[in-house]
């Protein structure tokens, strides 16, 4: 049999996990660590990811606070902030950057809209993929002589995860486009 309703369930709840962490990473207006996820810090002609050199925090629920060991990195860190793309002005302090998020515009929170459901939609290719792929599988295990009863049953229940996780990502798209469009 090569088809597995537990794998595939798994691999489902991996696709969504992904979506979802993509989704912290988009800026909607509050401070959140996970916005600076992406930035890397040129050190000595190597990029360094900013999380292994430094420890991000909240501030406020505008200001993010990016702590470093030693005070010859705040430079680098502010100026790798500032050219991320995040549209992000930090302000370099002794042993420390600030970053305020500023209040984005309804230009940026639009774009920021489209974006996200552009990773919901691409979430949401990469369900169907897996369950056509667990279609195929199903027709292999029937030719090689699994029951047809059997093989209905799991049809059903990989249109049932299938249905399940692409309203998942649905609910979690509204909820992001909410979040977004009400800061």
């Amino acid at each position: 049999m090569t088809f597995d309703p537990l794998d595939l369930e798994k691999k489902l709840g991996q696709c969504l996990e992904r979506l979802k962490k993509d989704f912290t990473t988009m800026r909607a207006g509050t401070a959140n660590p996970a916005i600076l996820d992406p930035v890397m810090v040129k050190l000595e002609g190597k990029m360094v990811p900013l999380r292994d050199l430094a420890q991000v925090s909240i501030k406020d629920a505008k200001t993010l606070v990016v702590s470093v060991s030693d005070a010859e990195l705040t430079t680098p860190i502010e100026k790798a902030i500032r050219e991320a793309g995040l549209n992000l002005n930090p302000i370099a302090d002794n042993k420390a950057v600030r970053v305020p998020v500023p209040k984005p515009t309804k230009e940026f929170r639009e774009s920021l809209t489209k974006l996200a459901s552009t990773a919901a939609e691409k979430a949401k290719t990469i369900v169907r993929k897996l369950r056509q792929d667990g279609m195929k599988d199903l027709k292999k295990d029937l030719k090689a002589g699994m029951s047809e009863d059997k093989n209905y049953t799991l049809e059903q229940k990989a249109q049932t995860l299938h249905d399940k996780y692409i309203k998942d990502i649905e609910d979690a798209l509204k909820a992001k486009t909410k979040e977004i469009m009400s800061n």
